[in-house]
Formats: structure tokens, sequence, C-alpha cells
């Protein structure tokens, strides 16, 4: 195996684990909601992530805030 083909590989292993630690790792949802979107994100992965941020109440206000913070955009 070359260097390239190592390197893309754990590219696409990274790519592909990503969805399932953003999902670990939030605090909106627990117990068997958290199980069932993991299951989804094992087998949607990047889809299942932009239905994660989409659904989940809370999710896409945090990160909208954190990079979009208030006084960018409140009138003077």
């Amino acid at each position: 195996m070359s260097d390239v083909q190592l390197l893309s590989a754990m590219l696409y292993l990274v790519g592909y684990l990503y969805p399932i630690f953003f999902v670990l790792t939030n605090n909106n949802t627990k117990g068997q909601e958290k199980n069932l979107w993991l299951l989804v994100m094992s087998i949607l992965s990047w889809f299942g992530l932009f239905v994660y941020v989409m659904t989940v109440p809370g999710v896409l206000s945090k990160y909208t805030q954190r990079y979009f913070p208030a006084y960018l955009y409140r009138k003077p």
C-alpha cells in the first residue's frame, strides 16, 4: 500500500466517523434517542448528520450563535 492510498484511507475513515463522534459528544439527545441517531449515522453518515442538525432542537441555533454572534447582525 502506497503512502497516498494509506492517507486517503485514513481521511475516508475520519470522514466516516466524524458524524458518529458529533452525536456522541452532543448533549441535546439522551438515552434511546441517541442510540437511534447513532444507528442512523452509522448507515447514512453525512446525510444523517444533516438530518440530525435540522431536526434536533438546539443544535442549529447553538452553532449559529457560535459562528455568527449577535453583535454581527444586531440593529444599532
